[in-house]
């Protein structure tokens, strides 16, 4: 279903609006996740879109590797509008598991992992509503066989903003 009613959700033009501040007519179409769905759907959603990579279409998953607010707002200095404190454990450990998976496998094995983290000990910890780890599984599923590269990293307290690309080399 097509709504030309809504705007863009802020995952969706905050990302832009850093990369492409003026993006002037390029074409953007934002594809909404399912709440409730399992990661093996959005997965499949990823592989759905994946032929769209050889067109020419950019894919963004925008969403976080860790993503808890409600801990992460106890640490947070208004006054220096910042973070301050220490990077939970559980934050570091999912990036690390999540980083793991992504760059020592790829294709389905790599798909099943991320599947797998469904039954993860901190996952819940990590990403109380999953909102924002689901697209990195439609990214996942569009990427196939290529390989993952970390292109940025940032974790404070209890989230994770790391950035992942998939891409062909040679």
């Amino acid at each position: 279903m097509v709504d030309t009613t809504r705007g863009f959700d802020h995952g969706v033009w905050v990302p832009l609006k850093i990369a492409i501040p003026e993006p002037g007519d390029l074409p953007i179409v934002q594809v909404s996740l399912k709440r409730h769905a399992s990661y093996e759907y959005h997965i499949k959603v990823g592989r759905a879109l994946a032929s769209l990579r050889n067109e020419g279409v950019l894919i963004i998953g925008s969403g976080m590797m860790v993503h808890n607010l409600r801990d992460s707002f106890g640490y947070f200095d208004r006054s220096k509008m910042t973070f301050s404190g220490e990077i939970l454990p559980y934050t570091t450990r999912f990036v690390k598991d999540i980083d793991k998976i992504l760059f020592e496998s790829n294709g389905e094995e790599r798909e099943k992992q991320l599947i797998k983290l469904i039954d993860h000990p901190v996952l819940k910890q990590a990403h109380p509503t999953d909102d924002h780890l689901v697209p990195l599984h439609v990214a996942t599923g569009a990427a196939g066989q290529d390989p993952a590269e970390k292109i940025f990293d940032l974790c404070v307290v209890g989230m994770s903003s790391g950035s992942v690309e998939f891409c062909a080399r040679g």
